[in-house]
């Protein structure tokens, strides 16, 4: 929900949002948002595991929440990593090794 100030201008959360009085999303908005997911997509990989070819997980709430499913496989296929996702979790083995479920 979007409150008003007394004055009819968005308030600091609406200008943040990038809402305009009509509930509309402006394009400026929307860049922003989609560097926050890429900047969160980029973050995961920045962490220790990642960089030496370790597994990262994240769940999958955490995933909807700051970026999307399809921006995490993007960035995994980009870097020639593997993504399994089991129950809520999606766990990415940093390295390009082959991958072999026993069982």
């Amino acid at each position: 929900m979007i409150y008003y100030e007394a004055e009819s201008r968005p308030s600091q959360l609406g200008i943040e949002l990038g809402l305009e009085k009509s509930g509309q999303f402006t394009a400026e908005a929307e860049r922003n948002r989609m560097l926050r997911r890429r900047s969160w997509i980029s973050k995961i990989f920045q962490a220790k595991q990642a960089k030496t070819g370790g597994i990262i997980r994240r769940g999958v709430k955490q995933v909807q929440k700051f970026a999307s499913e399809q921006d995490l496989l993007r960035e995994v296929l980009r870097r020639g990593f593997h993504l399994v996702k089991n129950g809520d979790q999606y766990i990415v083995f940093c390295n390009q090794s082959g991958l072999v479920i026993v069982c």
